[in-house]
């Protein structure tokens, strides 16, 4: 079954009556066809307060949902509300990643965006109505963002700064860290990993979270050969120390999709939500420098 909009609003308007089995295949089917999530305080709340961090979710038919985060420490049921911020067959079918900012250090988080034909767009909020305050970071056809640029992820990598520093990983293997992007857009970039054909260009996935308590975030990687590994205090300078998470051929080289936030205790962005390969979803709870430690199934396995 195909996760059309026909079935999305279906299950809306019925899903509680709906049997249990066809609630579970829709939603399989459905996350199969995620290919990007971001997690960020979009629709208000911050650290410390009642309401957990939001989700965006990009569906490969081009349609974009913000999956609102509640105010329940239950970490089964992370979300309590739903909206389209984009239609079927949008635009957004040309995005290639997208990635949580907060150029100002309170107020909603925004979003950076990076598209097929090599523009980079940043929309300084988002919220359930959509995407504001659109900013072109990078042109279209700029090369470096269509042909070479692999994977990036938003954080807080300058001590004191805000969460709109954005790491990059090329198809060179060299890995770039952009400060201050309201500031700076992408003019102010640092090499802290150079050129190799040994490492970064197997990383797989990449997200940045509030793991270990440093004053800047950490990055966590997740390797194509199921390696995942933890990057404690990262900053714009160089690669902080490597810390293993998951060994090699672990289950996590079926992880689709991985994203860092604060989900449940809304203390730190220490949760973190992984769609694979199958159409499960998970998110793991309390991840620190120790590792991995409670899972739990948000869908199950198709």
């Amino acid at each position: 079954m195909h996760r059309d909009y026909l079935d999305r609003e279906l299950y809306k308007q019925y899903g509680d009556e709906l049997p249990e089995e066809i609630k579970v295949a829709w939603a399989v089917t459905w996350w199969k066809d995620a290919v990007q999530m971001s997690a960020g305080y979009y629709t208000g709340g911050s650290a410390g307060g009642s309401r957990h961090m939001d989700l965006i979710v990009l569906w490969d038919d081009g349609e974009v949902t913000l999956y609102q985060g509640g105010d329940s420490n239950d970490a089964a049921h992370p979300f309590a509300a739903e909206y389209q911020l984009a239609p079927r067959k949008s635009i957004w079918t040309h995005a290639v990643s997208i990635t949580g900012v907060n150029a100002t250090g309170g107020g909603t988080d925004g979003l950076v965006v990076r598209w097929n034909d090599g523009e980079m767009t940043q929309y300084t909020t988002v919220d359930a109505k959509g995407f504001h305050g659109e900013k072109q970071l990078a042109p279209r056809n700029t090369p470096a963002w269509k042909d070479d640029a692999r994977l990036m992820t938003g954080g807080r990598f300058t001590p004191g700064g805000h969460r709109d520093d954005l790491l990059a990983v090329w198809k060179d293997g060299h890995v770039s860290v952009f400060s201050d992007l309201a500031a700076n857009g992408l003019s102010k970039q640092t090499q802290i990993v150079g050129k190799n054909t040994t490492t970064w260009p197997y990383a797989g996935q990449l997200t940045t979270g509030s793991f270990t308590g440093n004053a800047t975030e950490d990055l966590l990687v997740r390797w194509v050969d199921g390696e995942t590994t933890l990057y404690a205090g990262l900053t714009g300078k160089e690669l902080p120390g490597e810390i293993r998470i998951r060994p090699r051929n672990s289950e996590w080289k079926d992880a689709a999709l991985v994203t860092a936030g604060a989900f449940t205790a809304n203390t730190a962005a220490n949760d973190i939500i992984v769609r694979w390969n199958d159409g499960h979803v998970s998110l793991f709870t309390g991840i620190d420098a120790k590792g991995l430690h409670d899972e739990v199934r948000l869908t199950p396995a198709n």
